[in-house]
């Protein structure tokens, strides 16, 4: 019997060990996006997002905020992928609203990350609310790493 429990113990401390590694937020920059994806979403971005939020992602528009710099960290850092998928998603662009389907703003969404230093890695990031639930905008990486 004591046995039983002592297996019993093991098997719902194994359990509760795994669902608490898995409950651990990912963070954006750890290759979460390949740059294929990146090179999509930039021409995504250049065709559908540029002309408010800038070519290179600053501004010029009173009405849309700059996606780089200081704008990006205090707005986008901290916060999950599904959070700013979801705007990108349903409110951009400004002009047509919710015109943009999943793929295309999941690869926006990456072509921002990589021109902010978040680094590429070799797999699509996926349009799966429940996967983008799990990522964390981190602190910006440092130029070159």
């Amino acid at each position: 019997m004591k046995r039983i429990m002592a297996v019993g113990l093991c098997v719902v401390w194994a359990i509760s060990t795994a669902l608490a590694q898995t409950a651990q937020p990912r963070p954006a920059s750890d290759h979460v996006f390949s740059e294929a994806q990146a090179k999509r979403g930039e021409d995504a971005y250049s065709a559908s997002c540029g002309s408010c939020h800038g070519d290179d992602l600053v501004s010029h528009d009173a009405e849309a905020p700059s996606l780089t710099g200081a704008r990006f960290k205090s707005q986008w850092t901290g916060k999950t992928l599904a959070e700013r998928f979801s705007v990108i998603r349903k409110t951009m662009p400004s002009t047509n609203p919710g015109a943009l389907d999943d793929q295309t703003s999941v690869d926006i969404l990456a072509y921002i990350l990589k021109f902010n230093g978040f680094p590429s890695g070799d797999q699509n990031l996926a349009s799966d609310s429940g996967v983008l639930e799990k990522i964390v905008i981190d602190a910006v990486p440092k130029a070159g790493g």
